[in-house]
Parts: C-alpha cells; structure tokens; sequence
C-alpha cells in the first residue's frame, strides 16, 4: 500500500477513536454466545449501523442445506457493507467474525 494513503487511513481511523470504541461497547453488549450461537440482533445492530453510514449492505443467509449438513440450527448470516465512492481508488478490505 501506498505509504502516503496508508497514512490517511490510519489518520482518519485516529479521528474517528470515539465513534469506534462507542460502536464496539454497543456491539460487545450484544449477547451471541455460541451456542446456540444466535447473531441476529448484531446482524440487525451492523445493518442499522451502515445503513446511516450510506453503505451498501447485503446479508447473506447461510443456506438450509449447509447448516444441516453442520448440524447447526441456528440461522447464520454472511453481511457485506461496501462504500462505494465516486473514484477509483485502493480498495481496503476488512473480514472479521461476527463473534
């Protein structure tokens, strides 16, 4: 990555510390013990979250078949939030477990 960029990605991440940490306690004070392994009220709370953003936002349910086969009755989902800007630019890509 570009050095200059880099730096204005960890700059604006510095800038937003509050709105982070405040996003994070929110997050962490909803319950997905596994098991049962329930994640839809922080799928819900994500969605909401980068819906005020403007992000795009796509959430994928885990099909049937492949729960079962895994012995997993829980519904689980897969959510994809995409900022989509009016450049082209790099592109930062973060994946991470909703756990």
């Amino acid at each position: 990555m570009d050095m200059a960029i880099e730096e204005r990605v960890l700059k604006q991440i510095d800038n937003m510390k509050d709105e982070i940490v405040d996003i994070l306690r929110e997050m962490v004070r909803i319950p997905t013990v596994n098991p049962p392994g329930d994640y839809r009220k922080l799928i819900s709370f994500l969605k909401s979250t980068f819906d005020k953003e403007g992000l795009d936002v796509e959430i994928i349910e885990v099909p049937a078949d492949v729960l079962s086969e895994l012995e997993i009755s829980m519904p689980k989902h897969n959510i994809i939030a995409v900022h989509r800007g009016r450049k082209k630019h790099p592109t930062l890509y973060l994946n991470a477990h909703l756990d």
